[in-house]
């Protein structure tokens, strides 16, 4: 079956608007109080001498394939398209006598939005879990609801007992800001097999031919420029934009606040668009109005057409996009570049928006051990063919000992160029706070900003920040009622 070719962007906007559809599961967005589902074990308890053997029974028979370990994992379908996932588990398995690992694409199953999240939960509680892992958890967006419901495991015990090589040290290889970013009450729920950090993708060309050679630091130079690149490569064409963005939270709005400010999120935890946010807001509405930026902004897809035919200059974006857009041009790696965002002010500095892309081992699975030894020999660090995939595939590594070693090659010295930029401003980010508040926030945000920057629109930054902040309050106030 050809497996479906679901972006990230596209699985992320199904995750949104399948949110409220998530109330029973805890996991709603915009939905109202919902009680944790409740885990069931039947416990049987048999005297054997003196020691009480607690069993606990499943439903149904652990899945097999003959004599050996069925361990079946669910991934997001770009993960499978974009790295060879297929190719390593059938490499395991050649070197495998108990367990064969299968890998299924969500893209490739009827199972969209939430459904797929239903029918494992359900299967979880009912102690008849087929699948043993799931990837990807973005913890921005679910860890703290999940771990509450008991839908992830731990991983430490399990990289400790797994036989693997590099499986001990695998937590202490990877970036100390991602391990902390997966983990929750003290233990690590997940481990990205890439992250992205938010930049500013752009033509260093043509930025270079106005004067800019690097990045313009500040709002006022990015302003220059964007006008002088729109005057000499856009001129009297009204669908040029030097500068493109998605009407999305974490992929523009929230970078965007990070630019304004040193203080991105609220005491509470919330993004910050009434307060120090709020001139981030003001400076994108005066960009379309004077057509620098885009009306209501685009998608990554949008971004990437608008590239190939010159019609865009520069977007925000997760920092592996740049690489994807110069490897797959004629003459990409001299044309195309990665950089901050320009700031408000860069003496007040909270660096940008970033995420993990996680795979996780799923509570009540059938072989939580065979899944975590699989994981940490498929992705993890001493699998260096992987890791090069990874890198040619334009995603960022996560783990230290890769950095010293693969992008100090001679070989990967154009991906090292963007790599190496993300990695340097990840570690200077102010982290997203951990609550299970972001998708309240990404309906509210996409809702009203999408109207906001349409040009002529009318409408003034602090009225709509505060329409936004004020349905985010509701909105969590209705999540939060017991």
């Amino acid at each position: 079956m050809a497996r479906d070719r679901m972006t990230r962007r596209r699985f992320l906007a199904k995750a949104a608007a399948a949110a409220a559809g998530l109330g029973v599961l805890g996991l709603g967005a915009q939905c109202g109080p919902t009680p944790t589902p409740q885990i069931i074990e039947k416990v049987v308890e048999k005297e054997v001498t003196k020691i009480v053997e607690r069993v606990v029974e499943r439903e149904v028979p652990l899945p097999m394939v003959g004599e050996r370990k069925l361990v079946r994992f669910l991934s997001s379908p770009w993960i499978l398209d974009q790295v060879p996932t297929d190719k390593m588990a059938r490499a395991y398995n050649e070197m495998q006598e108990e367990v064969e690992v299968r890998p299924e694409s969500l893209g490739a199953t009827t199972w969209a939005g939430a459904d797929w999240m239903a029918k494992l939960v359900k299967q979880q509680q009912e102690n008849k879990l087929e699948w043993c892992g799931q990837m990807v958890m973005f913890p921005f967006m679910h860890l703290v609801a999940r771990c509450k419901m008991g839908f992830h495991v731990p991983l430490e015990d399990l990289f400790a007992a797994s036989k693997v090589e590099g499986a001990a040290t695998l937590l202490d290889d990877l970036l100390p800001v991602l391990k902390e970013d997966a983990s929750y009450q003290g233990h690590v729920y997940g481990v990205p097999y890439s992250y992205e950090v938010e930049m500013w993708t752009y033509r260093k060309d043509w930025f270079a031919d106005v004067g800019y050679e690097e990045p313009p630091k500040t709002w006022e130079e990015l302003w220059d420029a964007c006008d002088e690149v729109k005057k000499k490569f856009g001129k009297d064409n009204p669908d040029f934009y030097p500068y493109g963005w998605a009407n999305s939270l974490y992929a523009a709005y929230q970078p965007w606040i990070h630019t304004a400010t040193d203080k991105p999120y609220t005491e509470e935890g919330l993004v910050d668009f009434t307060g120090e946010g709020l001139p981030a807001l003001d400076f994108m509405k005066r960009m379309v109005e004077a057509g620098l930026g885009p009306a209501a902004g685009a998608d990554a897809a949008s971004h990437y057409d608008l590239g190939f035919k010159e019609l865009i200059a520069s977007f925000c974006e997760d920092n592996s996009r740049a690489p994807m857009m110069a490897k797959s041009m004629e003459g990409g790696f001299e044309k195309w570049a990665t950089g901050r965002m320009a700031m408000r002010d860069p003496e007040k500095d909270s660096g940008s928006f970033f995420y993990g892309s996680c795979w996780t081992v799923l509570g009540k699975a059938p072989y939580p051990q065979e899944m975590a030894d699989f994981y940490a020999w498929c992705y993890g660090p001493a699998n260096t063919s992987m890791q090069q995939a990874i890198i040619e595939s334009g995603k960022t590594p996560v783990y230290q000992s890769v950095y010293d070693t693969l992008l100090k090659d001679p070989k990967n010295w154009f991906y090292a160029e963007f790599m190496l930029a993300g990695l340097e401003l990840m570690k200077t980010s102010i982290p997203y706070p951990s609550n299970n508040y972001w998708l309240i926030q990404d309906g509210a945000a996409t809702k009203y900003l999408q109207t906001f920057l349409e040009k002529g629109s009318g409408q003034e930054a602090e009225e709509v920040a505060k329409k936004i902040m004020d349905e985010i309050k509701v909105e969590i106030a209705k999540l939060e009622v017991k």
